[in-house]
């Protein structure tokens, strides 16, 4: 049985309302790990995106952004992306706006070895007042 690990780092700034988080999780193989999901109140924006394979061979993941507003669905960041043995893949040189509700997600590969950290700020959600156009 794999065990499952999680750890969460998180540093308040000091705009209170600015929180820096990383989440480090090693993954449970053939199954969907949501790694996080944002806060009633909070958006997040994600900086960076580690994924190592441990394994001695190689083995596929999918991440997705589940977009939980409207009719929820599942955006799909990487699909069937294979990771070559004792490998990592990073992005970070981009970042992704998530809203209250949605959440991260990896899947990888069944009896796959692999290890993810993804670093991201939570930001105060700023109430916004809607009008009807006249």
């Amino acid at each position: 049985a794999q065990v499952v690990v999680m750890l969460l780092v998180g540093l308040v700034l000091e705009d209170g309302d600015i929180m820096m988080h990383s989440i480090g999780q090693a993954l449970t193989a053939g199954a969907l790990n949501t790694i996080f999901t944002v806060p009633a109140g909070y958006k997040a924006l994600v900086s960076m995106i580690y994924i190592s394979n441990q394994d001695s061979v190689n083995k596929t993941i999918d991440v997705g952004w589940l977009h939980n507003h409207g009719t929820p669905h599942t955006i799909r960041i990487v699909t069937n992306y294979n990771l070559a043995a004792n490998t990592f893949i990073q992005f970070d040189t981009g970042s992704l706006v998530i809203q209250a509700g949605d959440a991260l997600t990896m899947t990888p590969e069944a009896g796959a070895v692999m290890d993810c950290v993804v670093t991201f700020k939570l930001y105060k959600e700023t109430p916004i007042a809607f009008f009807t156009p006249e």
